[in-house]
């Protein structure tokens, strides 16, 4: 027994020893294998370093083919992929940048960057869905990723997402501090009727980030909420200092500074009430905004003395500066309805008879009777929807031209399309009145905003014929040297005008033989920046249009009259209105017409002209072909007599209808 169990102890102990000797072998192999591992990581960590310092100096063949080299060794494969799409990207060599960003986005685990960047390209390409989902994929690898936060809130702002996109905004601020995420957040606040905690979100803004008009301006109008007027002018005025151009706050100073307090409103008066012309909010040289002004104090003009409201406008304080504006500031104080013309200060600049006997006496009777006619304020009219969160202004009556930014988001900038829909969201949940200038433009805002607590009337204005008649002399005319037949089409060089399909049916014309002249005013494209209007210029020396296409530049307005009255017929082909000057002037004067296919013109020209299929150059040429040997030059009396007298009924129609919105509101 003894000896039997000394062999199995001998026998343990050789296994044991060789168990242990095995132990070695195999920690020696791991210890062996780990060190490679280690080494291969070393190579390959300097192998990525250097790709990306090729990268970070330009060297992108050297940073493509080094980051193959990373993706080829199965080694931070995420990180080769997302290097070779951002240098490939740089080459221009888009289909392969994204396809290997789409590799390292889809590696495991994936590349947040990766992820981003596919998200802003989805973005860019307004695939919105597409882009939600990569900014996800990005924060759900890491959640303090800020900038991704940020792209989801503007992602799901412009999905309508407006809550979603506010705790984004909520999150991306605290993360980063930048202002961008905080301004966007506030807004939101403000928007929805939480001035305090706005006010409060850009002050932290501008505590991280100091001098930020955005947030300055944005603060101003969270305390004029709070009726805090001096600390509000005071943020306006620091917003100036920063960015004296910010047309915003220009604006809503202008305004605290005609309504310096928010005031007690007794009942507006049924008969003859006074009524705010905010010109001043026209400061940009929109001159279809400034001919609405002009157009609305003429209608007003027509109504009996004993209906007739009375108009108080306020103009920039630099308006005879601006020499177009001076133009629009003169016809308006010889309007029957306006009883005077005050700058910013309060200060005279027209008025009736009757205003001066009673702003006369010294400076401080005059400034008080000042301050009480202002005081007396009804209505103000138009007030611009940006202009929303202007709480001092008596009894604002907004103006929403159009809903362009909808139908043709491409013409806009991705800030300005997030802007416009906050500033008209932020009417729609307020009540308050907001005037359309057609039944179209209501219908886009019921659709767009169906659960809008605001009133919505449709006035539609029209142009006053008399004051059209007033041609300019036949000198002005005689030198454009335009020739005796013409078409005329007296739009701004602006996207949605599509004066690209002008140009191009006018080419179409030349090529089967018709001899004909298109005429255009606005601004000088030969000294503009603007890209669009870059492009049409050199779309012109494409077309090789020659003398037959005349691009006459800004005229007093007198001398675009005799335009009208002397051209064969006037060509609109806009893509988008919310009701058209152009077809009101031409409509006045009896001219005939030549419009694109569209709602709004079929809405406002009740079957008067010939339409052609919007954006299509050929049927805009066959629609000018077709009438071109029935039209003749201009002026005709006769049928500007008719149109004179249609247009007066029209006008005192329009005249009654601003009553009734006033009075029914």
């Amino acid at each position: 027994m003894r000896r039997w169990i000394e062999g199995v102890s001998r026998t343990l102990r050789a296994v044991l020893s060789s168990s242990r000797k095995a132990d070695e072998v195999a920690a020696d192999a791991v210890s062996r294998e780990e060190v490679a591992q280690a080494s291969r990581l070393d190579e390959l960590s300097v192998l990525l370093g250097r790709a990306k310092e090729a990268l970070a100096s330009d060297q992108l063949p050297l940073a493509i083919e080094l980051f193959q080299q990373v993706v080829a060794s199965g080694g931070f494969t995420s990180e080769g992929y997302y290097g070779i799409g951002i240098a490939a990207r740089r080459l221009g060599r888009e289909e392969e940048g994204v396809a290997a960003l789409l590799a390292a986005a889809a590696s495991n685990p994936p590349h947040p960057e990766a992820a981003f960047c596919l998200a802003e390209l989805a973005s860019a390409e307004g695939r919105e869905i597409d882009a939600r989902d990569y900014y996800q994929l990005a924060i759900d690898v890491v959640p303090t990723f800020a900038g991704a936060v940020l792209g989801l809130g503007k992602t799901e702002a412009r999905l309508g997402h407006d809550e979603e996109a506010a705790k984004c905004y909520q999150r991306a601020f605290e993360l980063s501090g930048y202002p961008e995420p905080g301004l966007r957040y506030g807004e939101w606040l403000l928007v929805n009727g939480d001035a305090g905690r706005a006010r409060d979100v850009f002050a932290a803004v501008l505590k991280t980030t100091p001098n930020v008009a955005e947030a300055e301006y944005w603060l101003g109008v969270a305390q004029l909420a709070l009726n805090d007027v001096v600390s509000a002018r005071e943020a306006f005025a620091r917003a100036l200092a920063v960015n004296p151009d910010f047309v915003s706050a220009r604006t809503a100073d202008d305004f605290a500074a005609i309504f310096p307090a928010r005031r007690e409103l007794r009942g507006p008066r049924a008969r003859r009430p006074t009524i705010c012309l905010p010109a001043m909010q026209f400061r940009t040289g929109w001159l279809g905004g400034q001919i609405y002004l002009l157009n609305f104090a003429r209608i007003l003009s027509v109504l009996p003395k004993a209906q007739r409201p009375r108009l108080v406008v306020v103009v920039m304080d630099d308006w005879a500066e601006r020499s177009g504006f001076r133009d629009i500031v003169e016809e308006l104080a010889r309007c029957e309805a306006v009883i005077g013309v005050f700058d910013t200060q309060q200060n005279p600049i027209a008025a009736t008879p009757a205003l001066r006997r009673y702003l006369r006496g010294d400076e401080v009777a005059s400034s008080d009777r000042r301050s009480r006619l202002f005081d007396a304020i009804d209505w103000t009219f138009p007030v611009l929807y940006p202009s929303w969160g202007m709480a001092t202004v008596p009894r604002p009556i907004y103006w929403i031209p159009d809903f362009q930014h909808r139908f043709w988001p491409g013409y806009f900038a991705k800030e300005e399309l997030v802007a416009r829909d906050r500033d008209i969201k932020a009417l729609s949940v307020r009540d308050v009145p907001i005037v359309f200038s057609s039944a179209d433009a209501q219908s886009h805002f019921a659709q767009f905003y169906p659960d809008a607590r605001s009133h919505s009337h449709v006035w539609h204005f029209h142009t006053e014929p008399d004051d059209l008649a007033d041609a300019a002399d036949s000198s002005q005319f005689a030198d454009l040297g335009l020739p005796d037949r013409f078409y005329y089409t007296p739009n701004q060089f602006w996207q949605h005008k599509d004066h690209e399909t002008l140009f191009r049916g006018l080419r179409l014309l030349l090529d089967r033989g018709c001899d004909v002249t298109f005429v255009c005013t606005g601004s000088d494209l030969r000294n503009s920046s603007d890209p669009y209007q870059q492009r049409l210029l050199a779309l012109i020396d494409e077309l090789e249009l020659g003398d037959h296409l005349r691009l006459v530049g800004v005229l007093p307005r007198s001398l675009q009259f005799e335009l009208f009255r002397r051209a064969c017929a006037i060509i609109q082909p806009s893509l988008f209105e919310g009701w058209s000057t152009v077809i009101e002037d031409a409509r006045a004067l009896g001219r005939p017409m030549i419009v694109s296919d569209i709602p709004l013109h079929r809405e406002q020209i009740e079957g008067e002209a010939v339409f052609f299929a919007a954006q299509d150059p050929a049927s805009l040429a066959e629609a000018v072909a077709g009438i071109d040997a029935s039209l003749a030059p201009g002026p005709d009396l006769v049928r500007e007599a008719a149109a004179s007298a249609q247009m007066r009924r029209k006008l005192e129609e329009s005249a009654a209808s601003f009553l009734a919105v006033i009075g029914g509101r």
